[in-house]
């Protein structure tokens, strides 16, 4: 029973060390940004002390000190206007100056002295530097933007096409992927971490992500690989940081549909039932309250065919019954439903709660060529994910803030033959057949002397966390920093594969027969005369690697308890032999060991 809730239940518990960050050292959390810079004197070169940077669409400024450096941290991704004055100086407005989560924006301003009244601002158009001086590894910003001006689809099509980073289609782990695999800097998938408003959306069992963002919901994406700050652990490769949209002061939305459908034969191609279907809308909880913001953004994908080719029709074998249907690869389809919201409230400027969550669910199939007479038997998955975190922020001036942060993440994936799925007892028979025996390379259709063949391999898992973190950050001077910060995460793992399912279950006949689930009315462990038991023989329940569900793949939080009757010899060996009494916890028949068998 310990062994048990050690594996199930794991607490992680992560104190950052405080550390200082000398000279180019990053100078914000996971989701937020800074900006620096020097002003100085156009004429003489000299600093300008006292002049004052504001940020109008922040509200936020910030004053430079006698050697006429400012900075102003805690600041959320996005575009701004930045304007510095100051009495005896012509103004100087700099428009589009980029902040980008997790590194400072420099940004240093030349202004000429003036006896005038009411001159008008100088407006300079901001651009990202060539050169990021406090970016100390290979890293690449990408704007929400940029994603929505070019062919590309989510967070994971844009990560895929940076330098660095190999994007393929891989089993990992014997498991089939419908999401991109990404690789960075040679490293394994699980080596990767996915961060999407700065909470992890990875699956501790396997290292991947399968949560979903509508293109119109990203504002930025950050791609690291190496080098990464204390904040950043338990990972290898690379970072994938993810910053989602949010509400604003004015009402804003966007609907978008891509469709193949109606091309078809008019132009003489064909079409292959791509389908994206999406909505977004943000702005103020009410026109009277706009300190209260919102933002919701959904999804909607069917692919027909998950990997289309325009040249199936040339490696077609005449010699072999097309498996194509007008080009399009059958029971290789994805549906996909995804989501988003955030709501913001600020009492200030300098104060922010952040309550926000995601949702995805990927049923997909996966057609292989040994199932090319045998379709409906052919591999399915099933991936879910949702996650609900709150945020709350607070500058304590423009060099230092903190922040407190929970959140709860759950993802969990099902694989199992097409046609049954999760249903086990339907996956039962005397015998599984395997190859046809004119086409060795081809499992048996249903038309097959000896029956379909079933995918023979049934999967369950689920992996969860719920976590809070808490984070502060000091600019004490141009070139140091402190920074400190814990978190504490409690995970729940559980895992079932059952190598052989057909062999689960043996066909009902009417007579009690050991293994079989039964009421066990008086708690003694075994079956009596008059209690009730269900008429399916349990065969094989060996096969199977699990914790957290029991023989028959339902959660188990406990194993049975049994009692060591002693052997022929008198000898008690203290494990469980068959025909010992024991405790049936889920009243399912079978003894469940609480250790993985």
């Amino acid at each position: 029973m310990t062994r048990l809730r050690s594996r199930h239940r794991l607490g992680v518990a992560t104190i950052l060390v405080v550390c200082a960050v000398f000279v180019f050292g990053s100078a914000m959390a996971a989701t937020t940004g800074g900006l620096r810079g020097t002003v100085r004197d156009a004429a003489t070169g000299e600093p300008v002390g006292l002049a004052t940077i504001t940020i109008p669409e922040l509200k936020r400024g910030a004053s430079t000190d006698a050697q006429g450096n400012y900075f102003i941290i805690n600041l959320p991704p996005g575009k701004y206007t930045v304007r510095v004055a100051l009495l005896g100086y012509i103004p100087q407005v700099r428009e589009g100056v980029e902040i980008s989560a997790d590194f400072n924006t420099t940004i240093d301003f030349s202004v000429t002295s003036t006896v005038l009244k009411d001159v008008a601002a100088v407006e300079v158009r901001g651009e990202r530097p060539l050169i990021q001086p406090d970016v100390t590894t290979t890293t690449k910003f990408i704007d929400g933007e940029e994603i929505k001006n070019q062919p590309l689809r989510g967070y994971q099509d844009a990560v895929a096409q940076q330098s660095g980073v190999v994007n393929f289609k891989q089993n990992i782990d014997t498991e089939a992927q419908n999401n991109n695999t990404l690789i960075i800097r040679g490293g394994r998938p699980n080596e990767v971490a996915y961060y999407v408003d700065g909470f992890s959306q990875q699956d501790p069992l396997t290292g991947v992500s399968t949560t979903a963002i509508n293109t119109d919901a990203i504002s930025e994406v950050v791609v690291q690989a190496g080098g990464f700050n204390a904040e950043y652990g338990r990972i290898n490769s690379g970072v994938i940081n993810v910053v989602t949209r949010e509400g604003a002061e004015r009402y804003f939305g966007s609907i978008e549909g891509v469709t193949d459908n109606l091309s078809g034969d008019w132009n003489n191609t064909s079409a292959y039932d791509n389908n994206i279907y999406a909505i977004s809308v943000g702005g103020p909880l009410t026109p009277s309250i706009k300190n209260v913001t919102f933002y919701l953004s959904g999804e909607r994908r069917y692919n027909g065919d998950r990997s289309p080719s325009a040249i199936t029709d040339e490696i077609e074998d005449p010699s072999q019954p097309d498996p194509w249907e007008d080009g399009v690869l059958p029971v290789n389809s994805t549906s996909v439903w995804s989501g988003m919201g955030k709501l913001a409230w600020k009492p200030s400027p300098l104060q922010t709660l952040r309550l926000g969550g995601t949702i995805n669910s990927e049923n997909w199939r996966q057609y292989t060529n040994a199932y090319r007479f045998n379709l409906d038997h052919s591999p399915r998955y099933e991936d879910k994910n949702w996650s609900l975190y709150s945020n709350w922020n607070h500058s304590l001036n423009e060099r230092s803030y903190y922040e407190l942060k929970a959140n709860i993440f759950t993802t969990e994936r099902t694989r199992g033959d097409g046609l049954y799925f999760e249903d086990l007892e339907s996956y039962a028979r005397d015998s599984n057949p395997t190859y046809d025996t004119n086409e060795t390379i081809f499992w048996y259709g249903d038309e097959g002397p000896r029956g379909a063949h079933v995918f023979d391999d049934f999967l369950k898992r689920n992996s969860s966390y719920w976590g809070v973190a808490a984070n502060y950050a000091n600019q004490l001077s141009k070139s140091f920093q402190l920074k400190a910060g814990g978190d504490f995460q409690r995970h729940s793992l559980r895992y079932y594969n059952h190598y052989f399912p057909t062999e689960l279950y043996e066909p009902a006949n009417g007579v009690f027969d050991l293994d079989e689930p039964y009421t066990d009315a008086n708690g003694n462990g075994r079956y009596d005369v008059g209690e009730t038991f269900t008429d399916t023989n349990i065969r094989n329940s060996q096969d199977v690697d699990r914790y957290g569900y029991d023989a028959l793949g339902n959660e188990l939080d406990g194993g049975d308890l049994f009692t060591d009757v002693p052997d022929s010899d008198g000898n008690l060996n203290g494990v469980y032999d068959v025909g010992e009494p024991f405790q049936d916890v889920n009243g399912n028949g079978v003894y469940d060991n609480p250790l993985d068998t």
